[in-house]
Order: C-alpha cells, then structure tokens, then sequence
C-alpha cells in the first residue's frame, strides 16, 4: 500500500508541473465569472482556460515549489514520519502514538447560518478528538456560495486535507483527472472493515459510489429510516366531512370520486358561512416533499405505469424495466391520468391555487399556506408531515389517512429514483493529504453505530439520553414531544447542528433502531402516516422499477443538462393544458413528437450508460 501510494504521489507531482498554469488562469476566470453569478459559465471557462493555456518554465518552477510543501511520498511529513510510525492502523483507539509529536491535518467544513459554534469547539468534536486522540483544524465556510468557493480553492489548489461535507459527485466527476481528490477504494479494503461490511450487505451503495472511470472518491452518507424518503408521504382526506356527507373511507378511485363530489355538494361543510371549500388541493408540477405534493403524479399508478415526479432530478419521470431506462411520462397511464384531473377540474372540484406555483418556487406548493388556518377548507389533499401545516389542532384532528386507492389498472403511489445513501463523497479526502491511511481509519470510527448516531444528531448527554435498558433515546421533557434544548437554543435543529458536524461520513442502518436506537423524533408520525397511507406495499410494487441517483461523466452531465429543461417544460406545459382544457387525445401524439424532437431517446441512452456502469459496479 505504502508503495503503491509512493508512486501515485510521485506521479501527481509531475503532472503538477504540467497543469499549475492552467489551473492558476482557471482561478482567475473562475473568480471573473463568480462575481458575475454565472455557475454554467464559470464551467465553460474554466473548461477553456485549461485547453488554450501553455506551460511556462516560470509556472513550473512555481508548481514544484507548492508540489513539494503540498504533496509527501509515501505519508511522510517534515517533522512527523510514516503513517505506520505515527499512527495505529488497526482500529484501535486512541489511533495516534505519539499526540504531542503528531501534526494536526485540516478539515473543511460547509456551515449553514444557523452554526454559531466553531466546529473546533463542537461537543461531538472534543470528544471524538478525545476518544480517536486524531486532532484536525476545523476550517469553515458559509453555506451560501459554496459551490463558487470550493472551485477557486480546486483550481488554485488551496486545498485542506479533507472535506466533510459541500463535495457533490458531480464535483468529483468533474475533477477526477485532475489530482484532487483522492481515491479511497484501496483505503476502504484495508483500513474500513465497518464500511466494507455495509458495502458488502447492500452492494446498491457500492455501485452508487463508483465514480465512472471505476474508483470511488471519499466516503459515504448513509441514513436509512425505514425508506421514508424514498417515497411521498401520507393523501390526507377530512373525516369529519365524511362523516357529514355520509361516505366511508374510500378504497378505490371510483368511490374517491364519488366522495370528492359529495363534498362539493354538501356546501359550507366547514360551517363559517363562506363558499370557501374544495373537495382537492395540490401543486401542479410540484416536487418538493419527496413528490407529496403532486397528486397527478401520485394517481399515474391507478392507470398504468407510475409516472415519478419526486426530486426534480435527471431521474425524475424515468423508471429501469427489466434493466432499460424508459420516459414514464410517455406511458398511456399519463393520458388516462389527464382525462381524470380534467374530470375533476370541469366539475369544480379543484382548488384553482393548485395551477399556480408558489412565491419560494416549485418546491413548494400554494395550498400549503391555507392549511395552516383556523378552519379546514380542503376535503383531500396530498401531504408530507401534516403536523408541520396543519398547525391548528382542531383542524388537524378532522383528517385521517386515506388507504392506498385502486385504480382501472393499478393502484396510486410512486417510489423515487434514489437510495438512502444521501450522498456517496461525504468525506472526501484530497490529495494534499499526508495521512490518508489514518483519515480511512477514523472515518471508520464514525461507522461504528454509537458514534455514528451521535456524530449525525447530536452528543450523548445533550440530544441523546441512555435509557436503562442501555437504548439510545431523544433527550426529551415527560410529555415525550418536546424537546430538552440547552439555555442558548430555541429549537432541536439548531442546537443540533451547533453541538455536532452532522452528516459527514457515516452510517446509520434500519436494524439499529431494533438493536439499540430510537427512531428519530421528528420523522415517527411521518412514518406512522406512511403506512397508513400503504407504505410497505408501494415499496414491494417498485422494487424492480427504481434506481439510484446515479454518477455521470462530464459529457453525459452536459447532455442531460441540455435536454432535461425542454423535457420538463414540454410535460408540464402539456399537464397544465390537459388537466384545464382537455383535449388529451387529440394531442397526444403531437406531445410526444415534441418530447422526441426535443431529444428524448438520447437524454434515455445517456441515462442507460450510466445505469449499466452501476450495475456492473455491483458485482
């Protein structure tokens, strides 16, 4: 190993006296274009400027001076040594030797506005310095403009020893031949037998991890909660107002449409003397909550092939059937889908806010803002955490849940194009980094299932208790809702992320919440909720339709790029005209023209290289 990355170091070196110079014009154009707010131009010059820029002799000089204090051979460091001498390898903790002869390696972490604390002086921090007696300088940034200002400290190669978080795969892909992060699969087989093993139990996050040119850079993300983001949360429907019109819950969607017309009928059902209810409410073209909010994309199951619409992503109304990658919204189910909203909408049973998008973006949906008043004005609605909206509980206290409903060919809900693993580069480790062995073991360290909940959510003792049955549970009052926030906190997330990094490189898996966790506070009725709705169904429906967000090269990124905005604007434009004017037959053939001419087949092909690569990563 201590060979093999002996040569890899020495080799980075002298490509640093071929590329310094372009990279040092790529800093100047990168900040050219960051003060003029352009993220597509800052790629296309930065691109440029690495093709027309030439080698001179003053910039090798300059590049072997930086390659010298930057880069080391086989892990050594002026004034410490080898990894081996200086370190513990085998997981044993504390890892370092020799602690006042051990240098520190800096970490660079992304902060929201919300962290006051220097991540230095985090309680998960100390302690995690105390128990692996590994020490990093914490270096931080603000949140907004990150992506501007991790690509001038790539490009000058003013780089930390790490990243904990802020490193997109994309970023990875866009700079994996340039010498700048490093590549952790070796690292991940020696020194990670905690990693390996969740690797070896799901091989779906191996193969999402696997960069396209084979190796994997950085570590993992992972966070399972029972799949509770992998699919929309609970179709809220007002039981009280069935109880008044006289309906049962409905079970298919016959009987929901013979409900929501009920509900029309019936007139002042929430009694305040105003015309102000509707039988349905959602967000056109929505995607925010995990695709809650988008009814028309939740019903496309009912009649036929789901068509889902839940991240805005490259991925989104896309499935893998029998391993080829299919545009869902050119199934038949999308058309038999708009004649039934036309339905609706022709009678007067949808809420008009549903067409218009939200102020804060299609992330967000109008009908939100109503739920959150005194009175109920919405016989159904699509929902994420109704406790977040429905904030009068009175109102609250008249939905229920409705079942799964069954449809002439299938039956609503979707299951998104992604996994729990939130992100495959976490912890990213670059090149400039001495140790790397030594990072690999404590980035390992944060695997292990105590540490890995407390470093994500936050120190034992401050947001997690140990019961005595040696659970770890949410520090919270006697009413076991609120929550025990220190003096200088008003809310759980804030204190969370000021007493911890949060995220990072971790894993925390479904059975520890059997063995040893509590699941999370905030997320048990969303859940709760989910299987009401048909949670665990849904996800056997779709095992073999999904597929993981998935890592593409440059040229793949750039032609989805093209392609994905005319597609999205092709459907949502048509969805719109459909579901208000009607006319789906007759223009159905020309929508999907439009979405061919626009180039349909080729943003699927790239889409199936991809897939294919991820499938073979697997083994």
């Amino acid at each position: 190993m201590e060979r093999q990355v002996k040569k890899d170091l020495k080799k980075r070196m002298e490509k640093g006296l071929k590329t310094v110079v372009p990279l040092l014009l790529v800093c100047v154009l990168l900040f050219t274009a960051g003060c003029s707010g352009g993220a597509a131009q800052t790629t296309t010059q930065a691109a440029a400027a690495q093709t027309d820029a030439t080698t001179t002799a003053a910039g090798a000089d300059a590049a072997a001076t930086q390659a010298t204090t930057q880069a080391t051979v086989g892990g050594e460091q002026s004034g410490g040594g080898t990894a081996e001498n200086l370190f513990l390898l085998d997981g044993t903790m504390p890892m370092v030797k020799d602690p006042a002869n051990t240098p520190h390696m800096k970490m660079l972490m992304v902060c929201s506005a919300q962290v006051v604390v220097d991540p230095n002086d985090f309680v998960q921090t100390q302690k995690l310095n105390t128990d692996t007696g590994l020490v990093f300088d914490w270096i931080r940034i603000p949140e907004e403009g990150q992506t501007e200002k991790l690509n001038l400290m790539i490009a000058s190669r003013d780089l930390p020893d790490v990243f904990w978080n802020g490193v997109s795969e994309s970023m990875v892909v866009q700079y994996m031949d340039q010498d700048v992060f490093l590549p952790t699969e070796d690292l991940t087989e020696k020194y990670m037998p905690r990693l390996t093993a969740v690797y070896q139990e799901a091989p779906q996050y191996l193969g999402q991890a696997t960069a396209p040119d084979g190796h994997r850079y950085g570590f993992p993300y992972i966070e399972e909660m029972y799949d509770l983001v992998l699919s929309p949360g609970p179709y809220m429907i007002n039981q009280t107002w069935l109880d008044k019109v006289g309906k049962q819950m409905p079970t298919t969607v016959e009987e929901y449409t013979d409900v929501l017309r009920a509900f029309k009928a019936a007139g002042d059902l929430n009694g305040n003397g105003e015309a102000d209810e509707y039988a349905l409410a959602f967000g056109l073209n929505c995607y925010g909550g995990w695709g809650s909010y988008e009814a028309f994309q939740i019903f496309t199951g009912a009649f036929g092939e789901a068509d889902v619409y839940s991240r805005n992503n490259a991925f989104d109304h896309t499935a893998a059937i029998d391993g080829k990658i299919v545009y869902t919204a050119m199934d038949d189910s999308v058309k038999e889908t708009a004649k039934y909203f036309h339905m609706l909408e022709s009678e007067g049973l949808i809420d008009p806010l549903t067409y218009s998008p939200h102020p804060s973006g299609l992330g967000n949906a109008l009908y939100r803002d109503t739920l959150k008043g005194d009175v109920a004005v919405y016989g159904s609605f699509p929902e994420w955490a109704p406790v977040n909206d429905l904030i009068n509980r009175d109102v609250y206290n008249e939905y229920a849940v409705m079942p799964r409903l069954t449809g002439p060919n299938g039956k609503i809900g979707e299951r998104g194009n992604y996994t729990e693993m939130h992100s495959a580069t976490g912890c990213a480790v670059t090149t400039v980094c001495p140790y790397p062995e030594a990072v690999a073991v404590w980035v390992d360290y944060l695997f292990e299932p105590e540490i890995a909940a407390t470093t994500n959510h936050g120190p034992l003792g401050i947001n997690y208790i140990k019961t005595p049955e040696g659970r770890l549970a949410f520090n919270l009052k006697e009413d076991g809702v609120t929550f025990n926030l220190l003096p200088e906190y008003d809310n759980y997330a804030t204190q969370r992320v000021n007493v911890t990094p949060v995220r990072g490189s971790t894993a925390i898996l479904n059975r520890y919440y059997d063995e040893f966790l509590d699941y999370n506070y905030d997320a048990v009725d969303i859940r709760a909720l989910q299987l009401q709705s048909g949670k665990e169904e849904i996800m056997k429906d779709f095992e073999d339709r999904w597929y993981p967000v998935l890592m593409m090269q440059i040229e793949e990124q750039a032609t989805i790029s093209q392609i994905k905005p005319q597609l999205d604007n092709i459907v949502n434009s048509y969805k719109m005209q459909w579901i208000l004017d009607g006319g789906v037959d007759e223009t159905w053939d020309q929508y999907k023209s439009e979405l061919e001419a626009a180039g349909v087949k080729q943003y699927t092909d790239t889409l199936q290289g991809a897939y294919d690569r991820y499938v073979a990563a697997m083994g």
